[in-house]
Formats: structure tokens, C-alpha cells, sequence
């Protein structure tokens, strides 16, 4: 599923038990030239997993799909107007719409070409707001769409996709140590666990993935298959 409208209403029972998208950020960009409103599907009941497709994108990296994510919810918070560098707007300020730039006016005052422009500028901030609410995935939601909701599209969700007790032990070791810009800080700046993880989701590779285990057995101890995997 590429190319959607906005969504208006919820999906049907039926729908909900048999159709579930595989966000697939880039190739949405490159194929259908357009990104997925994930955010809006999400709040609609629509259980969106993260995907990758190495035959429309890039890479097979979830890491960078994640990073796409990112990316493709930006560009829906995109309003500019055909020729318009300012993020020219219809009038009211309706997100998602766009207008010719503003015709210039003959012998008007400084004055008021200020509060023209002042106004103009109230009025696209209250636009990029209301569309980064309606459209904004964060590295963190981009996680979850790589893990706990890809489980839940798959039907999976109950054994796994998190690390609640009773679930199966499916997990990636990732450290920020191995890729040179991952380094410390000397100062222990933003070296919080989480300052950590968004380093390594923004700017990390397969140098950060030091173990991966599938139903509790190491199966990739520090990039190499272990015996398990081999057998």
C-alpha cells in the first residue's frame, strides 16, 4: 500500500483482519511518488508495520528504512504553493492546500507590507503545526513501526515484537561502539540510554550490531554466524 489520500474514515472489521500496510518509505518516494500518511492511518485503527524492499530502495537495512520513515512523514508536512519559496498558503491557512504567491500591490506603505507579511507568517506557523500533528514520525515511532507493530501487522503481536515476559527472545544487540562517529563524547554529553539509541538509529550500520538472537538463541555474535545458525 503506496499511495494514499488522507484517510476518513476507520476500515471495515473485516479489513482490519486481513489488510495491514508494510510502510515502505522509499520505494513509496520513488514508485508512487508519494509517502504513506502513517500517523493518520494509525490513528484511524489501521496497524501500519515498518518494511524494506532492496528492489525499489537502497538498502535491506530496517535501520534505514527507519531513517526513511523520518524522512517521508516530513515531506507531508511540506505546503508550499507552485513558484512560492515561503510556504505561500490559501486563504484561512487550510493545511495540505496551496495558492499563487501574493500579487504585489501598487504604492502600499511599509507599514503596512510589515503586518501583510507578519500576518502571513502567523498563519504558516499554525499551518506547520497542525501538519506536524497530523503527520510527524519520530526515530522512536519509526522503532516501534520496525518492531512492536510489524509483530502486530504480522499477526505476531501476542509472542513478539517487544521484550514483555513470555514473549519469544527475538532481538538485535546494538552499541554505539565501532563506527567512528559514534564515539563518547569526552564531556558525557547526550550519553543518556536514549541520547544512545538515537545515535545509533540515525547514524548507525551493521558495525553496531553486535548479537542477534531469534527464540533465545545467539545466532550472530559480534558479525559472524555463531554454531547455532550454522546448523
Amino acid at each position: 500500500m503506496t499511495s494514499l489520500g488522507p484517510p476518513v474514515a476507520p476500515p471495515s472489521a473485516q479489513t482490519r483482519r486481513v489488510h495491514f500496510p508494510a510502510h515502505h518509505p522509499l520505494v513509496d518516494r520513488l514508485g508512487a511518488q508519494e509517502a504513506l500518511p502513517v500517523r493518520q492511518l494509525i490513528r484511524i485503527g489501521v496497524t501500519v508495520g515498518l518494511g524494506t524492499d532492496v528492489a525499489g530502495g537502497y538498502s535491506p537495512s530496517m535501520l534505514c528504512a527507519m531513517r526513511h520513515a523520518v524522512l517521508a512523514s516530513k515531506t507531508l508536512q511540506f505546503n508550499r504553493a507552485n513558484g512560492c519559496a515561503f510556504g505561500c498558503t490559501t486563504a484561512g491557512g487550510a493545511a495540505g492546500a496551496s495558492a499563487a504567491p501574493p500579487t504585489r500591490r501598487a504604492k502600499r506603505s511599509r507599514q503596512s507590507a510589515d503586518d501583510e507579511l507578519a500576518a502571513a507568517c502567523e498563519r504558516s506557523a499554525g499551518d506547520e503545526v497542525r501538519r506536524r500533528e497530523l503527520h510527524d514520525i519520530s526515530h522512536l515511532d519509526a522503532l516501534h513501526l520496525a518492531t512492536q507493530a510489524g509483530a502486530d501487522a504480522l499477526g505476531l503481536g501476542a509472542s513478539l515484537g517487544s521484550f514483555d515476559v513470555g514473549k519469544r527472545f527475538d532481538a538485535v544487540v546494538l552499541a554505539a561502539g565501532g563506527a567512528p562517529f559514534l564515539r563518547p563524547y569526552a564531556s558525557g554529553v547526550a550519553e543518556a540510554a536514549e541520547d544512545v539509541l538515537h545515535k545509533i538509529l540515525t547514524l548507525g550500520d551493521d558495525r553496531n550490531v553486535k548479537a542477534v538472537y531469534v527464540g533465545g538463541a545467539r545466532i550472530v555474535a559480534d558479525g559472524q554466524l555463531t554454531r547455532a545458525a550454522q546448523a
